[in-house]
């Protein structure tokens, strides 16, 4: 079919099926589901659902496996695998490198190889050196690390969206042996996980196995996106949790202002995305677009004091005092937790403006 069509809640729930209303995007033509399952809301009904469906069954700490096949939403193909994926074979000591080296290669602004990519790497691959070392690695590359929810899920659905998906697995017991898989296809008629690992392509694990293994990681996974792509799966908490992230490391990261505009087309008025990209134009020199954006936030949130502190950050560096001080007063009539952080910023318009008169 040319058009996949989307339960407005999903079939163990009541609810009618709908059209899909938009033509699917390129990249999900191929793979047949469409980001209306991001949007309005949709895909955290469908998430919302299966939870409610696992809990039902008694698996909502167990395997997951079972119920997402079970309760296949409409859009998501019985099976699929990402057929054009770079592999790249790792030695021993390079055996995390492999797939993650893979997982760089496919957004198409990665040429490294392993043997680039290892020393990068802490050699024991474990749990938390999947979530430093990795998402350094990613980061190191221009792109974003966007860890998923833990649901199998969301992996399965950026799959079909085309997008692969880097898992930590664990053997389970003492002495649990860790290692990094890029997950490129399933398989729900044979109940089958592909994956490419440092030793093979195209391996098949059963679904129980590589959930069971994935547990054993506390289900981590992890997206390479570029910037102005979104996970078909991103929340707006989420994906703001993954630039700020990256703001922290690098607060005037040139990837971020793409990273933020893409988020704030899908989600304009989300208060954390908007007081982001403020505070990227403001660390990047930009003050009068962060007013704008700043003066955005405040008709959205109109007792939000951040937003008036910030707002008022801006207008010392345009110059513009009385107007600064008009947005540090309102900051401070707020008297939230951060009322120290608006009084200094008083401070700092009141300095400003005695400087200025005494050079005048």
């Amino acid at each position: 079919p040319s058009c996949y069509s989307l339960p407005g809640v999903i079939q163990f729930t009541s609810g009618e099926n709908r059209d899909c209303p938009e033509k699917f995007e390129a990249m999900n033509i191929k793979a047949g589901i469409s980001t209306v399952s991001r949007q309005g809301g949709k895909w955290k009904t469908l998430v919302s659902a299966f939870t409610v469906a696992m809990a039902l069954s008694g698996c909502a700490t167990d395997f997951q496996y079972p119920s997402v096949i079970e309760n296949r939403p409409d859009f998501l193909p019985q099976s699929y695998t990402l057929s054009d994926l770079p592999y790249f074979a790792a030695t021993e000591t390079e055996s995390g490198a492999g797939p993650l080296t893979s997982l760089l290669a496919a957004t198409g602004l990665s040429t490294a190889l392993p043997s680039e990519i290892a020393p990068m790497l802490y050699e024991q691959q474990s749990p938390t050196t999947f979530q430093t070392d990795v998402r350094t690695t990613i980061r190191s590359f221009g792109l974003i690390p966007y860890p998923l929810a833990p649901r199998l899920i969301d992996v399965v659905v950026e799959i079909a969206s085309g997008n692969p998906v880097l898992a930590l697995q664990g053997s389970g017991g003492i002495g649990t042996q860790w290692s990094y898989v890029l997950v490129k296809g399933y398989d729900f008629d044979r109940e089958l996980m592909i994956v490419n690992t440092a030793s093979g392509e195209n391996v098949e694990l059963p679904l129980r196995e590589f959930e069971r293994r994935w547990v054993a990681g506390n289900r981590q996974s992890v997206m390479a996106v570029a910037p102005g792509q979104l996970p078909t799966t991103a929340d707006a908490a989420d994906y703001h949790a993954a630039l700020s992230a990256l703001q922290q490391i690098d607060a005037t990261d040139p990837e971020l202002e793409a990273a933020y505009q893409r988020g704030l087309e899908e989600w304009p008025e989300d208060r954390n995305l908007l007081m982001g990209f403020g505070q990227y134009l403001m660390d990047s020199g930009q003050y009068f677009q962060a007013s704008d954006v700043f003066s955005e936030t405040m008709n959205l949130y109109p007792g939000f004091g951040m937003a008036h502190n910030n707002m008022a950050r801006a207008l010392i560096e345009l110059g513009r005092l009385d107007e600064a001080r008009f947005h540090a007063n309102e900051a401070v009539a707020t008297d939230d937790e951060f009322n120290e952080v608006y009084v200094q910023t008083l401070e700092v318009i009141n300095r400003r403006a005695r400087s200025a008169n005494r050079s005048n």
